[in-house]
This record gives structure tokens, sequence and C-alpha cells, in this order.
């Protein structure tokens, strides 16, 4: 079955544990493809640094300190995304 996705620019990703790894390379990869990226993750510092570079490159990002372990947290996500 072949799925049919958006293009990655006319896309928003929420990329939990965006602050490092392979949260923060996926972040990246899709910002430079196009697409809208939001940051979710722990340490705010963090996050703020890599919103910048993503934007100094041209991308859209915004950060959302949270962690998705807390159930709170998650409609907070879900708000800054939309």
């Amino acid at each position: 079955m072949k799925m049919n996705l958006k293009p990655l620019r006319d896309q928003v990703i929420v990329v939990t544990g965006a602050g490092s790894g392979i949260g923060a390379a996926t972040a990246k990869m899709a910002a430079d493809r196009g697409a809208k990226v939001v940051l979710v993750g722990r340490q705010e510092d963090t996050l703020m640094r890599l919103v910048e570079e993503i934007v100094h490159a041209g991308g859209s990002a915004i950060s959302v300190p949270a962690d998705v372990g807390v159930q709170d947290d998650h409609a907070r996500i879900l708000e800054r995304a939309i």
C-alpha cells in the first residue's frame, strides 16, 4: 500500500528529544528540507540554541521545553504545534 505524504515543506513536525542525538539531527534534516519543526525536550537552553541554528540557516523552528513523560505537557506541546 503506497502512502501519499505531503512534501516536507507543507508539514509541521514535532520532534521529541530534540536537544541532542537523533532528535536534533532529525529536526535539522527536516528543517533543511522545508518542514516547520517544533523542538521538544527538557533542556530549554539547548533547544533555543538549536532553534537559532535552524533559523539562521533559513529554516522554521520553535521550541517547547517539556517532558513527554508528563501528561500535562502534552496539551501544551500540541497547542504550540498548532
